[in-house]
Order: structure tokens, then sequence, then C-alpha cells
């Protein structure tokens, strides 16, 4: 598959994934199985896609494998979260459920612009060097 679809393919998991959390969010609970589907959605929103994209721009492509890079995205992912929250706090906003929620989304956005600018500056890299 090549890099550029791959991509593509990561950014549209990503954004699907948004989109299912926001949709799970303002579902019932009384279902038990959208409970549970919320809760894994939330869970990969929270825990691991902020870590994800983060170690995908701070390492090269295959400077880490598969395994490492899960784990890295768990760590960055609590990593992020609980600086995130932090500061919130410091900034006396009220911290509940849906100001966890947004605040993931902000933090996904600067990170994906974050990787669709280094690629692009990594791309112009490489052609100027051939």
């Amino acid at each position: 598959m090549k890099k550029k679809s791959k991509c593509k393919l990561n950014i549209f998991t990503t954004s699907l994934t948004v989109v299912s959390s926001l949709t799970l969010i303002h579902l019932s609970n009384e279902i038990l199985i959208l409970k549970y589907l919320k809760i894994f959605f939330l869970g990969i929103l929270v825990l691991f896609l902020p870590g994800y994209w983060l170690s995908k721009i701070l390492f090269k492509k295959n400077e880490i494998d598969f395994l490492e890079l899960i784990t890295t995205s768990f760590a960055l992912s609590i990593a992020l979260e609980s600086l995130s929250l932090f500061y919130l706090n410091l900034m006396e906003f009220s911290i509940n459920k849906n100001s966890i929620i947004y605040l993931n989304l902000v933090i996904l956005f600067f990170l994906l612009l974050a990787f669709q600018l280094s690629s692009k500056f990594i791309v112009n890299k490489k052609n100027k060097n051939e």
C-alpha cells in the first residue's frame, strides 16, 4: 500500500472514530450494546488516538515497529491527557465528560494538522535533496 493512501486510511479511521464517539455520547445508556460501543470508541478517542498521532510525528516510519507504536501511543495519550487536564484545572475550567472529549478533539485536530505539515515538509526536503 502506498504511503499516501495509508495516511489517508489512518486519517479516515480517526475521523470515523471521532464521529462514532460524538454520536454515541448523546445516546441513552439503556441499550446495553450502545453502552459498550460508547465505552470502546471513547476509550480509543481518549487513550489511543492522541498518542498515536504524536508518535507518528515524533518517530520516522521505520524507526519503531508496530508493537512499540501501540504501547508508545497509550503512554503518550495518558501523558497528554494528564497534562492537558492539569492545565485546564489551573485555568479553573470545570472538568466533566464533555470538557474531556472536546479537549481531546482539539488536541487531535492540532496533532493531525502538525502531522500533515510535517509530512509535507519531509516530502519537500526529499525533493530538494534529489
